[in-house]
């Protein structure tokens, strides 16, 4: 090595194996920084000839990027220096602990259209109950409707269709929580007998300042026959909204404030859309949902980690009151969905403001926006699986749902001309033609035909060049004649285009295009997040069927909403959703 020297033979060695470490890393490449930054962790007493080191660091990585890769590697192995990259965390199903029998729920609240995020916790579950299947394995989706102000008939036959038809979760059995209400009166009847539950009477504002300074509420130390009495009269109807309600009696002083003394029943006095005016008091969440897992029979519990240990705390509190078993629960991260609007809360704003287009808009990550739009069950399934029990954050945005549609909408998607934002072009030395078109680039048997009977071509004004080429019909050079465009078939093979198009520098582009003639293209909307691109397809798009995935060539994968068919084909129209690219 050439340079200033470094009394110390031991330091040059070290910078030596850390280059061919940061070679091996990245492929021969080396950064003097990485060197750097290594050798100064290592010995900070470095820092006092900081300028001699850089030079060295310099000349060995100057010395070393002169060598090929393979020379670098040779060199590494005679020195007995090796890197192996990290195995990436292995995702997937893992296994589970599983005892006779695997028992699984998927519990939608019946307050909301499902989004995507649902979907692939939904999926986990349906996925499991698959690969447990010699356990005699069940799926139950239970609807936990038990707030009446929010649960809706809308949002249980939208939930149905979403999981039964949609993602096609083949389930044992679909249960309600309200079918169960006088089970939950009869176990909490059982905690006012243990004295561990008791009818409270204060006001909201106060219950949150004693639940704050870890306060006992005066009406803890009733005696049962008063409480059993005290509920005796909730259930009659006999407490307005607010008056009373149910509370267990916790720990006031847990530094869980989940536990000081939850609620667990309360009065509504609206009107619940399965069970009318039958009930007043009605269960929360954290009393409901530990009591029906037993009753059902859940062995497993798959739910994202952003339900919290403090909740189940709680529930399995209860259990062990009330003398339940507790199901093995596994929890993993949760879902971020990117690129798309997930709060049912917001999308119903916008849908009464007229910004959305329905439940259903393509900005919306519900799975009725994600249906409409064409992206298949397949996906989801792929994704789940992927991802399965893992503890950290899953983000999904748009670029992996279009990865794994593409997957599945691909292999059998046909293809079409599309063209918007058009300029037609007249071509000169132009003769008639019937255009063979195949419908996929792997089917040979299919074909698709256009009749060019004019020479007047439309293309996308985006697409116009010096020299270009329209798909399967001609190679066309545009010229300036008299302030005039005019537009020359020059040949008709792709090998002569590929030939001429060396000379603009390989510029050229082939293009989309369809003739102007009314007879052979059909009006087409395509509906996409926040605009509705306007233009016209070819007419063999009216042989297929609504719901049909095709590709719009150059343009995306689209999925076919609406065909209005009349007797004129210029009267003809045919709307789609796009997907993606």
């Amino acid at each position: 090595m050439e340079g200033k020297k470094i009394k110390d033979e031991s330091l040059k060695d070290k910078i030596e194996k850390e280059a061919l470490l940061n070679a091996l890393k990245n492929e021969g490449k080396i950064n003097e920084n990485t060197i750097l930054g290594v050798l100064l962790k290592e010995d900070k007493s470095l820092k006092e000839k900081i300028q001699e080191l850089k030079e060295l660091i310099k000349k060995v990585k100057e010395e070393y990027e002169k060598k090929s890769f393979e020379e670098i590697k040779r060199i590494a192995e005679e020195k007995n220096i090796t890197f192996e990259k990290k195995k990436k965390e292995r995702k997937g199903l893992k296994e589970l602990k599983v005892d006779d029998s695997f028992i699984v729920r998927i519990p939608p609240a019946p307050s909301k259209y499902l989004h995507i995020g649902h979907a692939l916790s939904f999926l986990l579950n349906y996925l499991y109950k698959l690969k447990y299947e010699k356990y005699n394995s069940k799926i139950i989706l239970r609807f936990e409707d038990t707030n009446p102000l929010l649960s809706k008939q809308e949002y249980v036959d939208a939930i149905k269709d979403d999981i039964l038809n949609y993602l096609e979760i083949k389930v044992d059995s679909v249960t309600f929580a309200s079918d169960y209400m006088e089970k939950f009166y009869n176990y909490a009847e059982k905690l006012i007998e243990k004295e561990k539950a008791y009818v409270c009477f204060c006001d909201k504002d106060e219950i949150s300042k004693n639940r704050l300074e870890g306060k006992e509420c005066n009406h803890r130390n009733q005696t049962v026959e008063e409480n059993k009495n005290y509920w005796k009269k909730m259930l009659n109807n006999e407490y307005k909204k607010g008056e009373a309600i149910l509370r267990l009696k916790g720990d006031m002083e847990s530094k869980n404030a989940v536990m000081r003394d939850p609620i667990l029943f309360r009065i509504i006095e609206e009107e619940h859309y399965r069970q009318k005016d039958k009930y007043v008091v009605w269960p929360t969440y954290d009393f409901e949902n530990p009591i029906l897992d037993s009753l059902e029979g859940i062995t497993h519990i798959l739910r994202s980690n952003e339900f919290g240990n403090m909740r189940v705390e709680l529930q399995d509190y209860i259990k062990e009151l009330l003398g339940f078993k507790k199901p093995y629960v596994y929890q993993y991260g949760r879902f971020v969905i990117k690129d798309a609007e997930t709060k049912g809360r917001i999308i119903k704003e916008k849908i009464e403001k007229g910004e959305y287009l329905g439940w259903d808009d393509p900005r919306a990550a519900t799975l009725k926006a994600m249906k409409r739009r064409g992206i298949v069950k397949e996906t989801f399934y792929e994704i789940a699986k992927e991802v399965g029990l893992s503890p950290t954050q899953t983000t999904i945005d748009w670029k992996m749902i279009a990865k794994y549609n593409r997957i599945f909408v691909d292999k059998k998607a046909k293809r079409f001309s599309f063209i918007y934002d058009e300029k037609i072009i007249e071509l000169e030395n132009f003769s008639p033609v019937c255009v063979r078109l195949k419908y996929h680039p792997d089917d040979e048997k299919e074909e698709r035909k256009i009749f060019v009977n004019t020479n007047k071509i439309m293309i996308r004004k985006e697409d116009e060049q010096e020299y270009f080429r329209l798909m399967d019909l001609a190679n066309v050079k545009k010229i300036k004649e008299n302030d005039k465009e005019k537009y020359i078939i020059e040949s008709t093979s792709i090998e002569d285009f590929r030939k001429k198009n060396k000379e603009y520098n390989n510029k050229g582009r082939i293009i989309n295009w369809l003739p102007y003639d009314f007879k052979e293209i059909v009006k087409a909307e395509i509906v996409m997040p926040g605009e509705i691109k306007k233009g016209y397809i070819e007419k063999n798009i009216l042989n297929m069927k609504e719901n049909d995935i095709v590709q719009l060539e150059r343009f995306g994968f689209c999925r076919i909403d609406k065909i209005i068919k009349k007797e004129k084909i210029e009267d003809s129209k045919i709307i789609l959703w796009f997907a993606h690219k």
